[in-house]
């Protein structure tokens, strides 16, 4: 009888290293990639109870919450950058340049799936472009064996498409060294998938794909029997001498914004505590007079249901009907918000910034043309290689399918499949960088100005000027005062403890 290891090794399911290395990482960038509403919900998850606080006063605290989310708008910035304008290579053959318009065959086009995929690429540091095709029929796969051409009619409707794949659903994989050469040689991908239930309703089935060179197999679990069992109607041979997956990065690779998303944490709690002290200093407290301890707690339990801030004074000679705070702390309070604030803002622009890579080798000190480049044009440069392996591997599969679809490849120069990205404009110079960091932490710009700033990676945006500068500060002042200072309620006289 197998073990509980051998059954862990031996099933799809196993987790690698690599992946257990970031699993907490890959939740708290999922998380923050969902809607504002969706941290909020998470109640305790993200926003901190405090150790005293009762669970009606957090509850009412967590619904003035708003999560900021600069991880995701950072992110979503700089692949607006990178992806500006429309990267389609020029003048390659038809039937590659037929799929741009719908590359994945969910509609989305080439622009729109870089787009997409680079965002989640800059989110998890890591994913892979996995370029899939109908599975060979056995009597399709003979014939390529036997040296035989595929016919129009053995991959009718056939095409191949592209499917950007999470590093979070990259759950297992295995290389192999071929000649000298090492390769990957099998990986497995989790998928959540949403099947028809019913006559109206739907249910998710998990199931793994497990991709090796030259198959497609595909195992799903099945709730009765615990494990995972193949499906013998899906997957089957591709006619490939590869994995058609191309990764992004090495597996296990941490995201690059990690600081960032757990900043975006600690501001939204710093925030939560700013708007929290400021409606306490807003609002006197209730006091309530009693003869003696005892007597104050005995009453502390029938007011359970308020989550207005009271206190409980006892005593012969204790006589005190309300009061107010100060605010004296909140000074302190909102500096250390802003400083947190300046952070988040320091390493979004830090994905910016020229990187001082010392030369290894003499090839390296004669060639610099990469050595001030930044970590987003980097990331980009990364994508754009992984993006030209995907196309080779998606005229492989073309060539498979024959006809009209036929590639010659020795025809088509490497860079010809290359994506058209200005990797220049993904970098500031030392010089621009630290003034519009200034400008930014000082308050001397919006963060919307900023941020268009950011679109254009060059001068000042179009028809700027300091009037409208002054105007949209002072805007920003005004929500600010409108949307995280309570106003006072002088009927509001407190009636919990």
């Amino acid at each position: 009888m197998a073990t509980q290891a051998e059954l862990i090794i031996n099933s799809s399911d196993y987790k690698s290293a690599a992946w257990r290395s970031q699993m907490t990482a890959y939740k708290l960038v999922s998380d923050l990639w969902k809607s504002p509403l969706y941290i909020r919900d998470t109640g305790q998850t993200y926003l901190e109870k405090f150790k005293n606080e009762k669970p009606e006063k957090y509850q009412e605290r967590l619904g003035r919450s708003v999560p900021q989310n600069k991880f995701r708008e950072s992110i979503e910035t700089m692949a607006g950058m990178a992806f500006k304008d429309d990267p389609a290579p020029q003048d390659i053959p038809e039937p590659l340049s037929n799929l741009f318009t719908d590359i994945d065959a969910c509609g989305n086009s080439l622009h729109s799936f870089c787009l997409t995929s680079f965002e989640k690429y800059l989110r998890d540091g890591g994913g892979a472009i996995w370029v899939s095709s109908t599975p060979l029929k056995p009597e399709s796969q003979k014939k390529i064996e036997d040296g035989q051409p595929l016919t129009a009619q053995d991959r009718y409707g056939d095409r191949p498409l592209w499917i950007f794949v999470e590093a979070a659903q990259i759950i297992n994989h295995r290389f192999e060294t071929v000649n000298g050469i090492e390769r990957l040689a099998q990986v497995t991908i989790e998928c959540i998938e949403t099947e028809p239930a019913g006559d109206f309703g739907e249910k998710e089935v998990k199931r793994h794909y497990i991709l090796r060179v030259g198959s497609v197999e595909v195992q799903v679990y099945d709730e009765v029997k615990k494990e995972y069992v193949t499906e013998s109607d899906k997957g089957g041979p591709t006619g490939l001498s590869i994995v058609p997956l191309v990764p992004l990065a090495p597996f296990g690779t941490p995201p690059p914004l990690l600081n960032l998303a757990m900043m975006d944490v600690q501001y939204y709690n710093k925030e939560s505590d700013f708007d929290d002290w400021c409606h306490n200093a807003c609002v006197p407290e209730r006091i309530y007079n009693f003869d003696s301890k005892e007597d104050a707690a005995e009453f502390s339990k029938t007011i359970t249901n308020s989550a207005s801030v009271t206190r409980g004074m006892w005593g012969q000679h204790a006589k005190a009907y309300f009061c107010e705070v100060s605010g004296e702390g909140m000074d302190i309070a909102e500096r250390r918000l802003e400083a947190v604030a300046a952070r988040m803002a320091s390493i979004g622009v830090g994905m910016l910034a020229p990187s001082d890579v010392a030369p290894k080798s003499a090839t390296e000190v004669l060639d610099t043309s990469g050595q001030r480049q930044s970590k987003l044009a980097r990331y980009a440069r990364e994508f754009e290689n992984a993006v030209e392996k995907a196309f080779y591997i998606t005229a492989e599969i073309l060539n498979i399918i024959g006809g009209k679809n036929t590639i010659d490849l020795s025809t088509v120069e490497k860079s010809s499949l290359k994506l058209k990205m200005d990797f220049d404009r993904l970098t500031f110079t030392p010089e621009k960088l630290k003034l519009f960091q200034d400008l930014l932490a000082s308050g001397d710009i919006s963060r919307l100005t900023f941020f268009e700033i950011l679109g254009k990676s060059q001068d000042m945006p179009q028809n700027w000027s300091p009037e409208e500068e002054e105007k949209r500060l002072t805007d920003e002042d005004r929500l600010l005062t409108d949307d995280e200072i309570d106003t006072p309620n002088p009927n509001d006289t407190g009636t919990d403890s």
